[in-house]
């Protein structure tokens, strides 16, 4: 029974797994933190281009962005 913990103390065969995991956490924290930073700049600019692509139609009326919390 002590050789089976001294072995599965030494195998390192799982390290690389949670290694990827821990990665792949961080990288989707920066995506969303960097997401919820330019969401608003992102929602005027499309609502900014909606407006000028309604103004060049000449058809309907252009529609009003959302209010800023």
């Amino acid at each position: 029974m002590l050789i089976h913990l001294i072995r599965f103390l030494e195998d390192e065969s799982g390290n690389n797994l949670i290694e990827y995991a821990l990665v792949a956490a961080l990288v989707s924290v920066v995506i969303v933190g960097s997401l919820e930073t330019m969401g608003g700049i992102l929602s005027d600019w499309f609502f900014a281009l909606s407006g000028e692509l309604v103004a060049a139609a000449g058809t309907g009326s252009a529609p009003t962005p959302p209010p800023t919390p």
